[in-house]
């Protein structure tokens, strides 16, 4: 690639994943498609992150420093210096199977209506085993449209995006603590198509604190639908979706577990 501008740009915020990262960075260097950067953005780690990065001695990572921000304004940091046609995400504890931005880049190619480009997944549990994503894997436009007022149906740490789409439906918001993707794919699915491929190209590990996470998560994707409905890249009857995220917010952590073991049952 030297000097050139690459055609992809890779942004991944990391916080604290000394434990994983070598693996992260090493699938991105095996990938079959090569004419990428890595732009790795540190919010403000305390542990070896920073020290596993700099093991990889190849010019296409960068890596820049920051205090403790958040999620939301690392990653618009890295898309702001970014220089690749087309943003691809990564986290620092997932692993990407070889083809995946090869299949992602020819896809987006080949179809120039399609804005945004996600993938299926593998889950890594707490063992290191893997298990099947729980969340349906949804392809076409249409019925990713359809699902997006009731949850979100793509992975973030998978998706793909041109950046002619970011330049105009802008970053994310940097308001949104959580569920910053979201908001995010909101606005775009008003503008573009948007997809996901059906080949399982990324391996994305779970961590165990999604539980206490869950209330805040609710919230910020509560208020995401609102804003959508406000902005009218929602209609008005995707009011009624609202009331899930509500219920859960308001249930005591001790019920929600009755329920989850009722329907698992």
């Amino acid at each position: 690639m030297g000097k050139g501008q690459p055609t992809v740009s890779i942004v991944m915020a990391v916080y604290n994943t000394a434990a994983h990262i070598n693996d992260a960075i090493k699938s991105l260097l095996a990938q079959t498609f090569q004419d990428f950067e890595l732009i790795i953005i540190d919010d403000g780690s305390t542990d070896k992150t920073v020290d596993v990065i700099h093991q990889f001695l190849d010019e296409r990572i960068m890596v820049k420093r920051l205090s403790h921000q958040g999620l939301a304004v690392a990653l618009n940091i890295g898309i702001r210096l970014a220089r690749g046609e087309y943003i691809a995400r990564m986290d620092a504890d997932d692993i990407a199977m070889p083809e995946r931005l090869e299949k992602q880049i020819r896809y987006l190619i080949q179809h120039p209506k399609v804005a945004a480009c996600g993938t299926a997944y593998e889950v890594i549990t707490d063992s290191g085993a893997l298990r099947p994503a729980t969340v349906p894997l949804l392809t076409t436009s249409f019925q990713l449209k359809k699902a997006l007022p009731r949850f979100n149906p793509f992975c973030h740490g998978t998706m793909m995006i041109r950046r002619s789409a970011l330049d105009e439906a802008g970053l994310y918001d940097e308001s949104f603590e959580l569920a910053q993707d979201y908001e995010l794919w909101l606005r775009l699915a008003s503008k573009y198509e948007m997809t996901n491929l059906s080949n399982i190209l990324l391996q994305r590990r779970e961590g165990n604190a999604a539980e206490q996470k869950e209330s805040r998560q609710n919230f910020y994707g509560l208020r995401a639908r609102w804003q959508a409905i406000q902005r009218k890249q929602l209609p008005i009857d995707s009011i009624r979706y609202l009331l899930r995220p509500l219920l859960v917010m308001i249930l005591p952590l001790p019920i929600k577990r009755m329920i989850r073991h009722t329907i698992k049952s």
